[in-house]
Parts: structure tokens; C-alpha cells; sequence
């Protein structure tokens, strides 16, 4: 209420003089004008110092207008306007330092046009410009420096509100659930709120007390807000107690009650109150919730001897009340963190189920243990006694395939069958490797291993690596993703399986190679990919020269081991890209993707040459075989767009080349 005085006595002031001096002439020496500007500063050097000067200052201009009638005309409205300027922004301003120099500027470049223009004769509307310009600057001001302080409040408001939901041990996604705006966590805060205020307005009406505050305390930032209060009083509410001389952070300390009849501390220290308010009885009790403070309730009057001891009694009632009602917000926090978790385990095993590709799986528990924790890094490691293989790795460090299980987290993980995990791995005396001595892993703070495959004497292992600091996992948490690895077995178990059924429906059993069937669903797929990316494609036949000979000299067994050692030089010599399959008999098939007008020639012609190069070579041979290939193709869509013909031409190209002596390669011509 003094602060709405005082702005509207500084209004009216302005418009009494402003009316006052209306007619007022501008002829003014220099030398008073300059006075005027170091006056202006002088004035505002000296309220940037004491924030008591603005009363000061306001009484100034009181005497000040009574005097300007006995001045000089000229002097008399440029002193009235020069003065009152500083009253009308500094009333509303806070003295940082930006603020400070836009006032210092607003109010030097007005004396300066001031004095440009005091000869001119449209000083007036010169004049009237400048108070509109400086009334709309203060405005927007004003309205600034609002809208910040009611945003500050509401987040400090809120963090502290937050902070007595994270009391809760049954959280470990508190962060996630306390920054979705519209979550649960948001809707309990606000019932809270609710039920507090109600319980202040009824301890306001039981005890007589001219002041009833519930203040929060958050216990992670060691801060108590004052949350909310009745009060025939201005009061603080919505803003943080910095003071920790108080008697309020004793309270939190020692966690006991404070009471005082004869209160005779500084009543600032409190920081409850807009103005200057004796204190003179007070009653403080600390809300707990099981040994945490969660906040305090207040009660103050300026009456001596005011609260009796059934007073302080009553008191103790309503904190032990406010203390249920966090309670039953935790229980219920509780309640739907464990619905959170079956809904997690379900949607978990929904799409688990709706998959056997082993990589899809990989990626959905991948998904869910992410939940949990963040994950930098994920593997698949298999072990058998000391030896492991990596079978996948999301890290784009480099990383050995194979190596010795010893000591690191993957050997300590080796001896548990259900989850494991260790934390604040950095800050080990004895640094501990995720995988092997010696491996290149950025270093990682936290590593989780869960079981996901046993036969025999081999486990496969999926573990998790985060690099962030500080990770917990809570008794909770460790029941769902020990659920989570339970889960994961079958579903690994059963994509191995289906991927062997898969590999014997596609793969040629004596070669290993993609099979006559799996071949042609693949042209199709590849001449239409081709199709829509406007790119060419191979299909070669490659023959074994002389096959016949090889059986009828050396047996059938013979045949067979080099069929298996052409298979192994064509796998090895294409891209991942490209295919290469058994056709039938002793011939195979070749499919290159996205090639340019030379580059069939120059990879089949090397690939013949190697055949030629590289010989047979086994223990139940008494010599190394030397084996030759003839190979024949044709390009998609140069020779034609069709994939029956595409075969057919790179046939007949096959025979041209076998036709024309062997081991040599031949293209399509018409």
C-alpha cells in the first residue's frame, strides 16, 4: 500500500507541476542548464547508493515546487522537469547496472535536447514529447522487471515443490516424471498445494495469530520458500529465505520446534514480510516426513506472551498434518511408479513378441533399459570359459572381436546369473576396463550386464555403459530389469532358433552360400531397387572348368571340397553389398550392385584370376589342384530390362567363354 502511495503522489506531482509550469518560457543560461545535468547525476549516484533516498528525494520535490516560484521562469520548468524525471523511472527500477546507465542516458540526452532547443519556438511540443517518451520508457520497464519477478518466483516455487516429491526413495525416474508438464508428478504437486493452503487457513482460525506461514524447504539446495500464508500483513509469499542466521534454518537443522514470547531477534532476518513489522511472539515447527524436514509451519504476532502452551500443542497438530499429506503424495507417487513399471514390462513384452529379428530385439531392450539409466554404449559379448567374442557393439571405438575374459566388469559379471551392475567406476583407485585390459572405451562411469543367452558352457551377455556420473539403481528397478533379462532369454532364444531355421531355408548346405531360391527373390528385389535409384547391376555365372574331371580322377569327395573352396574365394571377394549364390550343380551365380560401365569386367576378371592363383590345397590330397573358372554376364538394364533375359544372356555369355577355351570372362553381345 506505501508503494502505491508513494507512485501515485509522484503522478500527481507531476501533473500539478506540469500544469503549473505550462506557460513557462525556455530563455535559460547555459551555465544554469549544465547545474541542472550535474544535479541529475549527483541524484542518481546517490539513490544507486541508499535505497532509502527515493523518500528523500520525494520530499525534495515537495519543497522544491514551492520554491519555483520564486525562480527564474526558464529555470523554473527546466529544474522542475530535470528533477522530477529521476522519481518517475527510479520508483520503478531495480539498481543493476543496466538499468542504471539507461536512466543515466534517458535523463542526459533530455537535458541535452533541453539545451539545443531552449531558443526554439516549438519548445513545448519538444517538451511534451520527452515526459511521453520517458512515461512510455518506464511503463515497458516496469512491466519487464514483472513479468521477470513473477517467472522467478514460479520456478523457485516450483523446484521447491519438486524437491519434497523427490523425498520419495521410490523414484528413480523423479527427473523424467518432474519435467513433463503434464504428468502426474505435476497434478500431485498441485493437490498438495490445495491441501496445504487449506490446512494454513484453518491453523489460522484455531490460533490466534496475526501470521500463519507454511514454508518449503528444499533439502538439495539447503533453501526454504515461502510457499504460502494468512496475514493481516504484506508478506514475502513465492520467494526463497536467504538468510541462514535465522532462527527458521535452525529449525531444519536441529529439527525441533522454536517457540518465543519475548522474540527480540532482528524481524528482517525472517524475510517474511514487504515492510518493516515488529515481532514479537513466534511458534515454529518443523514438518518431517520420516527423518527429512519437508518445510516449516509459522506463526508470529506483535503482541507479547501471545501463544499458550495448548497453542504450541495445536501447532504440532497441523504440521503432523501437512507431514500426512506428503505421505500419502509419496504412497501414491509409489503406486504409479509401479504402475509405470507394469506398464513398462508389458509394452516391453508386446514388442518383443511382434519380433524375431535379432537386431530388432537388440534394439528393443536396448530401448527399455534406457529407461532406467542413460546408456552411452551397448555390446553383445558371448563367453566360454576365459574366451569372448563381441558379437555387437553400438561404440564407434575400436574394439578386439575376440579376447581374454579377465579382470574387468565382464569377468566380475561372468559369476551372476541375474543382473549386475557396478557404479562411479571413475572413481576407482584401480581403474576398471568394461571389457579387457587394454581396450580403447571411452572411460565410463556406470556398466550394467544382464544374461541373455546360456547353452553348454556359453553365455552371451548384453551390457550397458553410461558415461554419466552418479547413477543409482534402485531395489525397484533392479526387480524389473532382472524381469527385463528373464524376458530377453526367451525372446534371444528363440530368434537364434528361427535365425538357423532361416539360414537352412536359405543357404546351400555343402557351400554355405545363399541358395537357388533365396538367389531369385533377391534379383527381383535388387532389379527394382535398381529401378528406383536409376542404377545398373551385374549378374555373372561363373562354371567350374573341368568339373567333371575332378569327380571322375579324384572322386566325388574331391568334388565337393572344391566346390567348397570356389565358394570361399567368391565370398570373400564382394562387397556386402553384392550376392553371390550356388545356381545348381557346379555353377554359381553372381549378382554386383550399383556398378559404373567397367567395373563388372575389372572384378570378375580379378575374382578369375585369384580362382586361377589359388589352389587346392587339403591333407587328403597328395597334391595341390589347380582350379579354373569361366564366367559370363550381362548388365541390367544396358543389355536388358527384364529379368528372365538377364539370366539367359549372361548363360549364353557363359558358353561363349567356355566355347573359346576356359578360364576367361566374357560379357553379353548380341
Amino acid at each position: 500500500m506505501d508503494k502505491i502511495i508513494k507512485r501515485l503522489a509522484v503522478i500527481l506531482l507531476f501533473l500539478l507541476s506540469f500544469l503549473f509550469n505550462m506557460f513557462s518560457s525556455f530563455s535559460v543560461p547555459l551555465f544554469l542548464l549544465i547545474i541542472i545535468v550535474v544535479i541529475q547525476f549527483l541524484c542518481l549516484s546517490l539513490y544507486a547508493l541508499n535505497k532509502k533516498f527515493f523518500e528523500v528525494h520525494l520530499y525534495f520535490l515537495i519543497v522544491f515546487l514551492f520554491l519555483l516560484p520564486f525562480l527564474p521562469t526558464d529555470f523554473r520548468f527546466l529544474g522542475y522537469f530535470a528533477s522530477l524525471l529521476f522519481p518517475v523511472i527510479l520508483i520503478f527500477l531495480k539498481h543493476d547496472l543496466k538499468k542504471t546507465v539507461f536512466a543515466i542516458i534517458s535523463s542526459s540526452v533530455s537535458s541535452i535536447l533541453f539545451i539545443i532547443a531552449f531558443y526554439n519556438a516549438i519548445d513545448m511540443l519538444i517538451l511534451s514529447s520527452l515526459v511521453l517518451i520517458n512515461v512510455a520508457a518506464v511503463y515497458f520497464i516496469f512491466k519487464e522487471r514483472s513479468v521477470s519477478d513473477t517467472m522467478k518466483k514460479q520456478f523457485d516455487n516450483y523446484n521447491a515443490k519438486s524437491n519434497i516429491i523427490n523425498i520419495s526413495p521410490f523414484m528413480p525416474n523423479k527427473e523424467r516424471v518432474m519435467e513433463d508438464e503434464t504428468s502426474y508428478g505435476r497434478k500431485i504437486i498441485t493437490q498438495i498445494e490445495e491441501a496445504v493452503c487449506s490446512i494454513v487457513e484453518i491453523a489460522a482460525k484455531c490460533i490466534d495469530a496475526r501470521t500463519v506461514v507454511f514454508m518449503i524447504y528444499d533439502e538439495e539446495n539447503d533453501m526454504l520458500y515461502i510457499e504460502n500464508g494468512v496475514s493481516t500483513a504484506p508478506l514475502n509469499l513465492k520467494k526463497s529465505i536467504p538468510n541462514r542466521n535465522s532462527i527458521l534454518y535452525w529449525i531444519v537443522q536441529n529439527k525441533k520446534e522454536f517457540t518465543d514470547n519475548l522474540f527480540i531477534s532482528d524481524p528482517k532476518n525472517l524475510c517474511l514480510y514487504g515492510d518493516d513489522r515488529i515481532i514479537r511472539s513466534v511458534v515454529a515447527v518443523p514438518v518431517l516426513y520420516g527423518n527429512h524436514v519437508s518445510g516449516i509451519l509459522y506463526f508470529d504476532s506483535d503482541d507479547e506472551n501471545r501463544f499458550t502452551v495448548k497453542n504450541i500443542e495445536t501447532s504440532k497438530l497441523f504440521a503432523d498434518e501437512i507431514s500426512r499429506i506428503f505421505s500419502f503424495a509419496q504412497y501414491a507417487e509409489q503406486a504409479k511408479t509401479e504402475a509405470t513399471y507394469l506398464s513398462l514390462l508389458n509394452d516391453f513384452a508386446h514388442k518383443l513378441s511382434r519380433t524375431l529379428i535379432f537386431k530388432e530385439i537388440l534394439e528393443i531392450i536396448t530401448e527399455a533399459v534406457s529407461k532406467f539409466f542413460p546408456v552411452t554404449s551397448s555390446f553383445v559379448v558371448s563367453t566360454e570359459g576365459a574366451d569372448a567374442g563381441l558379437l555387437f557393439s553400438s561404440s564407434k571405438d575400436k574394439i578386439n572381436k575376440t579376447f581374454k575374459v579377465e579382470n574387468s566388469f565382464l569377468y566380475l559379471a561372468s559369476s551372476e546369473s541375474e543382473i549386475f551392475y557396478k557404479k562411479s567406476l571413475m572413481k576407482r583407485e584401480i581403474p576398471l576396463p568394461l571389457l579387457y585390459k587394454g581396450e580403447n572405451l571411452k572411460k565410463m562411469d556406470f556398466a550394467l550386464s544382464m544374461p541373455i543367452f546360456q547353452t553348454g558352457g556359453r553365455v552371451d551377455y548384453f551390457l550397458f555403459a553410461s558415461d554419466k556420473k552418479n547413477i543409482d539403481i534402485s531395489a525397484t528397478a533392479e526387480i524389473v530389469l532382472n524381469f527385463i533379462s528373464d524376458i530377453s532369454k526367451t525372446a534371444v532364444e528363440k530368434s537364434m532358433l528361427y535365425e538357423q531355421t532361416r539360414e537352412l531355408s536359405i543357404k546351400d548346405g555343402l557351400t554355405n552360400l545363399y541358395n537357388h531360391r533365396y538367389f531369385q527373390e533377391e534379383l527381383i528385389k535388387m532389379i527394382n531397387s535398381a529401378k528406383r535409384t536409376n542404377s545398373r547391376i551385374a549378374l555373372a555365372l561363373v562354371d567350374i572348368d573341368f568339373f567333371k574331371k575332378f569327380n571322375d580322377t579324384y572322386g566325388h569327395q574331391v568334388g565337393d571340397l572344391v566346390l567348397k573352396h570356389l565358394s570361399k574365394i567368391l565370398s570373400s571377394s564382394l562387397r556386402e553389398t553384392d550376392l553371390v549364390a550356388r545356381y545348381g550343380g557346379e555353377e554359381f551365380v553372381i549378382i554386383l550392385s550399383n556398378i559404373t560401365d567397367e567395373s563388372p569386367i575389372t572384378v570378375l576378371e580379378l575374382i578369375r584370376k585369384r580362382i586361377e592363383e589359388t589352389p587346392l590345397i587339403h591333407e587328403s590330397l597328395n597334391e595341390n589342384l589347380k582350379v579354373t573358372s569361366s564366367i559370363g554376364y550381362a548388365v541390367f538394364p544396358t543389355d536388358t530390362d527384364n529379368k528372365i533375359e538377364l539370366i539367359k544372356m549372361a548363360d549364353e555369355a557363359l558358353y561363349d567363354a567356355k566355347k573359346n577355351g576356359r578360364n576367361r570372362v566374357k560379357n553379353y553381345s548380341r
